[in-house]
């Protein structure tokens, strides 16, 4: 027993990946204790109002309890090879913490504690106080998601307030309507000219009805208060493990040693660089007018979808920079073809950028001829369900324009953005991945006693890897207009991709610049 608590307050091996559990929790507590003093301001107390705040404080427990499993997965769990299974055990584990604390106040403050608890022991084993900094930045970078998940008035913790006013955002009303008509009729609808159902991307808000059915309350009070609570922090998960398998490509290629991997000292640069690539250097306000939406924070069905996305990216992470080819087994090629159904069940934008990103991936993955095939053929299948999907409720002329009618190119730029503020827009889209480039090549000029790397390529993987999405991505915006800026939906994918990854190669530069300084005391 003695030997068993010992074990569990000694330094763990992986230190970077303490760093994620240490900054996700401030991150979720930083959220959710915005929203509860929100939720609390005076005279907002009423009986359905203390059933919203019940759900929230469900919604906050389940979402500390899911990245307590993730990371404790990641330590405990042996044999595991990729950060893929870390996000995933978390995404899959939500759902079954939110049926656990529903309605229990208790044990959901219980499950608070408890984490709050734990993770004091993950920072007074880290005996670092870089790991203080860090705690401070990532609950900076939660109260960051409340302001852009509140601020602009899209989503607001008074709902009902904001119905009855007037003031509450159509799209959660779009929203909302949908999940009602697809509990109560089954039909993809929103109500107005009967079930008559419509093309969309419904997989969503059949999650949504389902938790908020769990929870007791309204889909519109789920949109507006429980759902940021959920999609925030596991939001903020994917990321971190993807800048956790991203610093494992740069290990495995010499840019980050083992020795970087391990110490404590990189816990505040990491956090402090998320941060203020997360904050950015534009206003939020500003980047909107510039045609940058942040739109994870807005749209539930495309910040769900850029989550879920995480997933192959982490495998691609885990892929690239080693020497042997890639083998899958045969249950991955059915794999693959859900996956990516699941996704544009989602968001059907990114489904179509994911598809092309992994299409190419495994053209140019070390991987023999058949499986290559195999999995082109899988890929396809989510081609086929988009098209029999859309064209089944096409001939209810219901579909809205057709695809040809949507190609117009340079369109969505001209409809958004007056000629002045284009140079503004270019930079403030593409500003962050190409500074992600710049950092990335001096990151491989300045590291220190790096290894000798016999094909230059593979030292550039994650470059290729990140230029080939944010083509594939922006393609669209350039030769379609999609009505109500939908077009936006392919674009912003590679924004929230290279953040976390300019986060690493950000930190990794200050940590190898600070190193000598601290050899010479």
């Amino acid at each position: 027993m003695l030997r068993s608590i010992l074990k569990w307050l000694k330094p763990s091996a992986n230190s970077f990946a303490e760093s994620g559990y240490i900054g996700c929790v401030a991150a979720t507590l930083s959220f959710g204790i915005a929203v509860y003093f929100s939720l609390r301001a005076p005279g907002l107390i009423t009986d359905q109002n203390s059933e919203v705040i019940d759900a929230a404080l469900a919604a906050a427990a389940a979402s500390l309890c899911a990245i307590a499993l993730a990371f404790e997965s990641n330590e405990w769990i042996p044999g595991q090879k990729s950060e893929w299974l870390t996000l995933l055990v978390g995404i899959c584990g939500l759902p079954v913490f939110v049926w656990i604390f529903a309605g229990h106040n208790e044990l959901a403050w219980a499950a608070i504690v408890a984490v709050v608890a734990r993770n004091a022991v993950v920072i007074w084993r880290t005996r670092s106080f870089s790991a203080v900094i860090a705690v401070g930045a990532s609950a900076l970078v939660g109260y960051w998601a409340f302001l852009l998940t509140y601020v602009d008035g899209y989503k607001t913790p008074w709902v009902d307030d904001a119905v009855l006013s007037g003031t509450a955002h159509v799209d959660m009303m779009f929203h909302a309507a949908i999940v009602n008509m697809l509990q109560g009729f089954n039909a993809g609808s929103l109500g107005v000219d009967g079930i008559t159902p419509f093309p969309y991307h419904f997989a969503s808000h059949h999650l949504a009805g389902l938790l908020s059915h769990i929870m007791g309350i309204s889909a519109l009070e789920f949109y507006a208060v429980v759902f940021p609570l959920l999609f925030a922090p596991l939001f903020l998960l994917a990321m971190f493990v993807f800048a956790m398998a991203f610093r494992g490509y740069l290990g495995r290629i010499g840019l980050a040693t083992s020795r970087d991997g391990s110490e404590q000292e990189v816990f505040g640069p990491f956090w402090v660089a998320l941060f203020t690539v997360f904050v950015g250097l534009i206003s939020a306000s500003y980047r909107r007018d510039l045609g940058v939406w942040d739109n994870v924070f807005h749209s539930e069905s495309f910040g769900v979808a850029v989550l879920v996305a995480y997933l192959p990216g982490i495998w691609l992470l885990d892929q690239l920079g080693r020497s042997g080819p890639v083998r899958l087994r045969w249950y991955a090629f059915p794999l693959i073809a859900l996956y990516l159904i699941v996704l544009c069940s989602l968001k059907i934008s990114v489904g179509a950028v994911i598809g092309g990103l992994l299409a190419y991936a495994v053209l140019r993955l070390p991987m023999a001829w058949p499986q290559r095939l195999l999995s082109w053929l899988a890929m396809s299948c989510a081609v086929v369900y988009g098209y029999v999907v859309t064209q089944v409720v096409t001939r209810d002329g219901n579909a809205g324009p057709g695809f040809m009618d949507m190609i117009k190119p340079f369109a969505f730029i001209r409809d958004i953005l007056p000629p002045d503020r284009w140079p503004p827009s270019f930079l403030a889209f593409f500003g962050p991945t190409i500074l992600f480039v710049a950092a990335r090549l001096y990151l491989s000029r300045s590291v220190e006693n790096r290894l000798r790397l016999r094909d230059a390529l593979r030292e550039m993987s994650d470059l290729e890897m990140i230029l080939v999405l944010l083509a594939i991505s922006i393609t669209p915006g350039l030769i379609l207009s999609i009505p109500q800026g939908a077009t936006n939906f392919f674009a912003e994918v590679s924004y929230w991709w290279v953040q976390p990854m300019l986060a690493v190669v950000l930190s990794s530069i200050v940590f190898a610049a600070m190193r000598p300084l601290r050899f010479r005391k």
